[in-house]
């Protein structure tokens, strides 16, 4: 898996009890720098490759969800 030259890319055993082949993944060490290339950017694992929109003149649905996300993310991160 470091044929790419990504250190954060490496393989894991599949959470997937019916499956026995390992799978991709990206560990805590992960800074975003793009070097994963394409591969991570298939399998949609490398936070370099995350699309951000902005919003402009939220509405009621995009503030909802904002102050959800402020409030619920912390919370996952400590549990």
């Amino acid at each position: 898996m470091r044929v790419n030259g990504c250190p954060s890319l490496t393989l894991e055993e599949s959470p997937n009890t019916l499956k026995t082949a390992p799978v991709a993944a990206i560990d805590t060490t992960c800074v975003g720098c793009g070097v994963c290339g394409e591969i991570a950017h298939a399998a949609q694992l490398c936070p370099s490759f995350h699309k951000v929109t902005v919003v402009r003149n939220a509405g009621r649905f995009e503030r909802f969800m904002q102050k959800l996300s402020q409030r619920l993310l912390p919370a996952l991160r400590a549990a």
